[in-house]
């Protein structure tokens, strides 16, 4: 199948139609080249994605893209590479290699890496793929316990990264529902590398999965523009109480890094007060990591509400790791009031600790998305509704 995609005509006709919706190319094209349109159309979504997600990959001739599912949930590049740059030493085991994204950005700091892949067909892609990239990997179709079961000497590194979907192709939430179960496996893992990474979804309860591992040293919670993407667990039995790391990716380059651990957020003190100057907004790494109290802390912010996730002050904090905002009104959720201060009945609305969604809450004031400013529903420290009217700083 992988020449087939490769010929000339098949490759020019994916070129040619990837700005195109996949679902209406089904509907005009039974073949190319002899090739069926199902694959064809799989190459179309892949380098789709792959155009912002992997543009290392998308510049690359010759790369051939699985499903539509695994292609969703691979690493993006920027993510792999924050993976990479966590490990060390010379030898790598990926047990769970899938399309081989994670796989080929620890290859350019390892000396060797084996890929470890059941799937028969995203075996043959990976290996191809690697090729084309000139990677260095050895790849496996092999089961994950079998190779573990069977590794003959000790590695420096092992990243994991269990199946996210049942049998019935429904997503899990628990650490023990993904294949392979890594809470069973992560003994036999620390048998045989100095260090296990662990990859899991968003969904997962972070303490949750840190109990049923027991041994995690640090948390990583990754973010890209403020999107969660994954969770990372970092082992090391010697460590009896892990540290959590949270960064988010910013499209300008800049990365916004915060490191906590869950004892000095129970233990932190941050003040309630009324709207200042400037309010601010955890990015979704802060708060998929639970740091409701411990950023306003360190920054010296107050908290509009104790379930209001939002702080304020009146001097600007320009490196809080998160959106920041110039606070200009703060009324009450009256429509004729806001007209005053919205001629253009135009806002981008967002809700925190409030009785109604943004969707509610904009049909009640009769607004329109869009424009600059960023208006929020908030209940305040007296238990008040009120209404934010923002501009965004960063």
């Amino acid at each position: 199948m992988i020449r087939q995609l490769l010929q000339k005509e098949v490759q020019e006709f994916i070129k040619e139609h990837e700005r195109d919706n996949p679902a209406s190319l089904a509907l005009k094209y039974r073949q190319v080249a002899g090739v069926d349109i199902k694959p064809i159309l799989e190459q179309v979504h892949g380098r789709q994605k792959a155009r912002t997600k992997l543009p290392q990959w998308y510049r690359q001739e010759g790369i051939v893209y699985p499903s539509t599912v695994s292609v969703e949930q691979c690493s993006s590049e920027i993510t792999a590479r924050y993976k990479a740059e966590l490990l060390h030493g010379d030898t790598l085991v990926d047990l769970s290699g899938g399309f081989g994204v994670d796989t080929f950005y620890f290859s350019q700091r390892f000396a060797r890496v084996d890929y470890i892949e059941r799937d028969p067909w995203l075996c043959e892609l990976a290996r191809h793929n690697h090729g084309v990239l000139g990677a260095g990997v050895t790849h496996h179709h092999q089961d994950a316990k079998a190779f573990i079961r069977d590794l003959p000497i000790k590695v420096d590194a092992i990243y994991v990264d269990p199946a996210r979907r049942d049998m019935a192709g429904k997503k899990v939430f628990r650490l023990e529902e993904s294949e392979p179960d890594v809470a069973q496996l992560l003994p036999a893992l620390l048998k045989k590398a100095d260090t296990v990474l662990i990859k899991t979804s968003p969904l997962l309860d972070i303490d949750l999965t840190v109990n049923s591992l027991k041994f995690v040293s640090v948390v990583h919670v990754v973010s890209v523009n403020n999107d969660c993407k994954e969770v990372l667990y970092m082992t090391d039995p010697s460590v009896a109480r892990p540290w959590i790391h949270t960064i988010n990716f910013l499209s300008d380059g800049m990365r916004q890094e915060f490191s906590f651990t869950r004892e000095e957020e129970k233990a932190a003190h941050i003040p309630m007060g009324a709207p200042g100057s400037y309010l601010y907004e955890s990015n979704a790494s802060l708060m998929k990591a639970g740091a409701f109290r411990i950023p306003g802390e360190k920054y010296g912010l107050k908290k509009l509400h104790h379930n209001t996730h939002l702080y304020t002050s009146d001097e600007l904090q320009p490196d809080f790791p998160g959106r920041k905002f110039e606070i200009h009104n703060v009324l009450p959720p009256d429509r004729k009031k806001i007209r005053n201060y919205l001629p253009e009945m135009k806002a981008n609305v967002a809700t925190r600790n409030f009785p109604m969604t943004p969707e509610a809450l904009k049909k009640k004031l009769g607004l329109k998305d869009g424009g600059d400013i960023y208006l929020f529903g908030i209940t305040d420290m007296q238990n008040t509704k009120k209404l934010l009217i923002t501009t965004r700083i960063a």
